[in-house]
This record gives structure tokens, sequence and C-alpha cells, in this order.
């Protein structure tokens, strides 16, 4: 068995050893932007996602209004107008709503609901990877493996770029005691991670492009991925080093906090230090209220709350 392999199968059948990021949930995305919670795309490339309909004001007003209510911990509240921004034809915001309702579902304990609506959505908007992502991963916790595998392996081949879809299919080919499929999986995935990598570090590569490759690593459980997120505080863009400071403001690892720290007492452009003060203070008080433990005390660069 190869090293890769072996190390998906640690832990046994079940549940996956670490799931991609939390920022690729649904629910976090719709918390953030009412835009489509499509994943990262390689330069030029265009998602099905983006080319659904746009939705209707109906759609967008009823998912506006459930993202105030979901900020606001009115979960029934959300779930409702959500479901109303479902309503209608087949558009980027019926298809981002749903994922939230069936991600609510499931968080409630109606599992039997959530998998109707996902296997609703495979079949209905079978052409956007997000879907097929969100439910495979969905199909995979629930115990369904075969649809597991199916939904990936659909969304790896309608988007190679997006590394959580290769990571969390191999594991899930591992655990089946598939191998050989599982091994030519996650060797894709370390060959794609490495491009990766390599490219956010690539001075020569367009911001925009880097802050793409930035927003997939965030997505990922990997330390190796950490690794070149952090590389992006130190970019030659304050934007970016900005935008990848808010990228780790939800990764649990005490060094991305670290980093961030680092990086808004080392910041010059003034107006990225202040946004870097402002959410070294929101990523502290995350770390603050997830730990049992008080968080260790961090240089506050000036102007910090």
């Amino acid at each position: 068995m190869s090293g890769l392999v072996s190390v998906a199968c640690q832990g046994g059948a079940g549940r996956p050893p670490a799931a991609p990021n939390e920022a690729a949930s649904p629910a976090v995305a719709v918390r953030e932007s009412a835009a489509p919670s499509a994943p990262p795309t390689a330069a030029g490339s265009v998602t099905p996602t983006e080319m659904l309909p746009e939705g209707t004001p109906t759609q967008l007003a009823a998912l506006n209004s459930g993202k105030g209510a979901l900020a606001a911990g009115r979960d029934r509240e959300a779930l409702s107008a959500f479901r109303q921004a479902m309503e209608g034809g087949l558009t980027g915001t019926s298809v981002s709503a749903a994922l939230v309702v069936a991600e609510l579902l499931e968080a409630k304990g109606a599992s039997e609901e959530a998998a109707a609506l996902y296997r609703d959505l495979v079949v209905r908007a079978r052409y956007v990877p997000e879907v097929q992502y969100t439910a495979g991963r969905f199909f995979w916790t629930s115990g369904d493996t075969a649809r597991a595998v199916l939904a990936l392996t659909t969304a790896v081949s309608q988007q190679p770029d997006f590394l959580p879809a290769w990571q969390l299919l191999g594991i899930v080919q591992a655990r089946a005691g598939k191998n050989t499929e599982a091994g030519r999986t996650l060797t894709e995935y370390e060959i794609r991670l490495s491009r990766l990598i390599a490219r956010v570090a690539a001075t020569a590569v367009p911001a925009g492009d880097r802050l793409a490759a930035f927003e997939m690593l965030s997505l990922l459980s990997d330390e190796r991925a950490l690794d070149g997120l952090l590389v992006g505080l130190r970019d030659s863009e304050p934007d970016i080093r900005v935008a990848v400071a808010e990228l780790l403001v939800e990764e649990p690892a005490p060094r991305a906090l670290e980093a961030i720290a680092q990086a808004a007492l080392a910041e010059k452009h003034p107006d990225a230090r202040a946004a870097l003060a402002v959410i070294l203070d929101r990523a502290r008080r995350r770390a603050a209220a997830e730990t049992a433990s008080p968080v260790p005390p961090l240089p506050r660069p000036s102007g910090a709350p």
C-alpha cells in the first residue's frame, strides 16, 4: 500500500479524518457573500455556476433575508427565507440557497430531508461542481459511499483544479478499500497541490491569479496548504496580504494566529496595517471562544482595538 493511501486509510471506516476546511461550507460562504458559493477557479476558466442564470429579484431578496437571519443566529427564520430563494427556476441563487438549506437541515438532525434534497440537486444541478462536492461530502459522512464516490468523481471531472474534491475523493476511495483508485486520486492531488503552492510563491503570476490560488489553499485541511497560505502574508501586494489574513481568521492552527500578529506588526502600508489590526482582533476573539485555555498574549500593533 502506498504511503498516501496508508495515511488516508488510518482510523478505520467511517468519517474522513479531517474534512476539507469549513470555508468550503455553503452556510459559511453565504454568511459572507450574497454570491453563489463557487470554489475558486484557475485563471480564465468559467465554472458551471457562473453560467447559470442570475437569480430573480425575488430569489435575491430572499437570499439576503436568509443571510441576515443566519448571521443573527435565527436559524429557523433563515431556513424559511432560503427555502423561498429556492423557488422558481434553476439559478445560481437558487442553487446556493438549496445548498445552505441542506446544510441547515443536516445540522438540526433532519438528515433524511437533507439527503433527499442532495439527491435532487445532483440531478437538477448536475453540471455544478460545488453541488457535486458538497453532496459527496454529505453522502460520505452519511455512510452512502457509492453516491459519495460518484458525486466527487463528477466534481473533479467538471472542475479539475478544485483540490478539496480530489482530497476527499481519495480518502473515500481508500476507506472503501479501493486502494488502486485512491492511489491515483491522491497522487493527482499531490501533483496539483505542489503546483498550486509553487504558483502562490511566483511573483510573475498576476495578483488576481495568486489570490485565487490562496483562496483554494484555504479550503484544504493540509499542513502544506497552510504553509503555502502563510506565504501570502508576505505577498508584494498589500490587498493580497489583507485578503490572506482574512482567509486565516477561521484557521484553527495556533501558528496562523501568530502569523497574522507578526504580519500586522511588520506591515508598512497604512491602510493594510489598519485592516490587519482589525483582522487580528477578530482572529484573537475567535481563538479565545474556541479554546478552554487562555490564548497566549501576542504583540498588538499600534492602532489595534
